[in-house]
């Protein structure tokens, strides 16, 4: 069932549900938009001011409890337009990230694409291959411009690309 509750700050301009929905004091729900990241967002206005709100946080406000003063409301499902009380945590912004790590909502960036990574998979392939058949460390080093030790690493599969350790 719909429960409304006023927002916080905006007493007696504006209501929202438990199932994510916001209403002004017209009894006119408010067509949320999405903002860059894909979360609703409604402004709210009062006595000359407007403000931008993300929808799952006047929920959250309104309806959950935040014992721990946590900063961030994360959707449980990693659904990011389900803003229904059920969906919706307070939690830290370690726990936001790491949760969108664990339903794969993120995905660590390995090998090339790893913001570190200075070779792609082809020249480290190239590398190995090329010095299997007998081209030296010396003339990889002159190639790609990296130290022999960098060479031999690469070689050995102990070289540190892309944040993770080959083989």
């Amino acid at each position: 069932m719909e429960q409304w509750r006023p927002v916080i700050g905006y007493e007696g301009f504006y209501l929202v549900s438990n199932l994510g929905r916001i209403m002004n004091r017209h009894g006119e729900i408010i067509v949320p938009s999405n903002n860059s990241a894909g979360y609703a967002r409604v402004i709210l206005t009062k006595i000359k001011s407007r403000k931008s709100f993300k929808v799952s946080r006047l929920v959250a406000i309104a309806f959950i409890e935040n014992s721990e003063n946590k900063p961030e409301v994360n959707h449980k499902s990693g659904i990011k337009s389900d803003n229904s009380v059920d969906n919706l945590e307070w939690s830290t912004h370690s726990e936001n990230i790491q949760h969108a790590y664990d339903t794969g909502l993120k995905v660590a960036p390995t090998n090339e694409d790893h913001p570190m990574c200075k070779f792609s998979n082809e020249v480290v392939a190239y590398i190995r291959s090329h010095c299997a058949m007998g081209a030296s460390r010396r003339e990889m080093q002159e190639l790609f411009g990296i130290s022999k030790r960098q060479v031999g690493r690469i070689i050995k599969g102990t070289s540190r690309i892309g944040g993770i350790w080959q083989e």
